[in-house]
């Protein structure tokens, strides 16, 4: 896993073509240029009327016509963001993707039908990453983000994840042996159950990998599933005297499902702090978490699978609040 860098697009800086301008610096510009303009004209002293007194129409003019030129130059903004793969959104990026990289967005449906969420369409960061993805598989396989980006559109609807390991990673097979190039292990995590592809996934995923216009001339492809590692998050979220429990609770119970669902993938180590951190919310004065008692790291190929998230509201004593 040496050539394949996935860019972490929300660590980039605003781009340049996004204009930071506030209201006040839109007033205050628009106001020097009045006065200059008065001033030149003879008309110094209402200059200095405009400038400082609020009640004065003319400066009024101008905080109305400087509220307009800032939505003007909002909307400029939201278009540059529009036409980018790491800020657009929803309808934007469907666009983008289908325009430059031919990627659809995927429906999904949930992994356990337990939890009552409904099925739904991939959200934002992962159709982008997909979508940047795709651009590997331009070339044949012999890539690893091609043989990666292969394995995930086998079937878009049973493959959560998918990772490439050759002999550089110095990566063993389930049975202990070593990867030998030109030998490639090709690791899956399915959206089903706790992540476990079926064996006909993994000989529908096998037989797409070995197509002659996928597999380069001597390579020779693997399929394993990944190795899951079950934890459950308990915890109890302490709150101020007054607070509605159950909102708080939802809230938690919403953020740390987020974080554990964006941690399932093959190699994330899911983070007792991240968990926490998740679980702050406003109200919200102290977590006590009682699992998973150590960070849960499953190795380059294992992913972490949550089987229960129990989170309890109390409030907290001798609070002079």
């Amino acid at each position: 896993m040496t050539r394949f860098v996935a860019p972490n697009l929300a660590g980039l800086a605003p781009p340049p073509a996004i204009d930071p301008s506030t209201y006040q610096q839109v007033l205050d510009a628009r106001l020097a240029d009045l006065a200059t303009r008065l001033t030149a004209a003879g008309l110094s002293d209402v200059a200095g009327v405009v400038l400082t007194l609020e009640t004065e129409p003319l400066r009024i003019g101008q905080e109305t016509d400087s509220y307009f030129e800032l939505l003007i130059r909002q909307r400029i903004n939201e278009a540059v963001r529009a036409n980018l793969i790491a800020t657009a959104t929803a309808g934007d990026l469907d666009h983008l993707a289908a325009t430059f990289y031919g990627v659809a967005r995927l429906l999904v449906t949930p992994s356990d039908p337990s939890t009552g969420a409904a099925a739904g369409y991939e959200n934002d960061d992962t159709f982008r990453a997909r979508a940047l993805l795709s651009l590997e598989a331009r070339s044949t396989a012999g890539p690893e983000g091609a043989y990666v980006y292969q394995a995930l559109e086998t079937d878009r609807a049973a493959v959560l994840d998918a990772a490439c390991y050759g002999e550089e990673d110095a990566a063993l097979y389930a049975d202990g042996s070593a990867v030998l190039a030109p030998e490639v292990l090709i690791v899956l995590l399915a959206r089903d159950g706790d992540g476990t592809p079926s064996d006909a996934l993994l000989a529908t995923v096998a037989a797409q990998l070995n197509k002659e216009e996928v597999r380069p001339i001597g390579d020779k492809v693997t399929i394993e599933s990944a190795a899951i590692t079950p934890y459950a998050v308990e915890m109890v979220i302490r709150h101020a005297p007054g607070a509605d429990p159950e909102p708080l609770r939802a809230e938690a119970r919403t953020r740390v499902e987020a974080y554990v669902a964006a941690r399932r993938r093959i190699g994330r180590v899911v983070q007792r702090l991240g968990i926490g951190a998740a679980a702050k919310i406003t109200d919200v004065e102290e977590i006590e978490l009682a699992e998973p008692v150590a960070d849960i790291d499953p190795g380059s190929k294992g992913a972490g699978f949550c089987t229960s998230i129990v989170i309890t509201a109390e409030v907290t004593e001798d609070s002079w609040r």
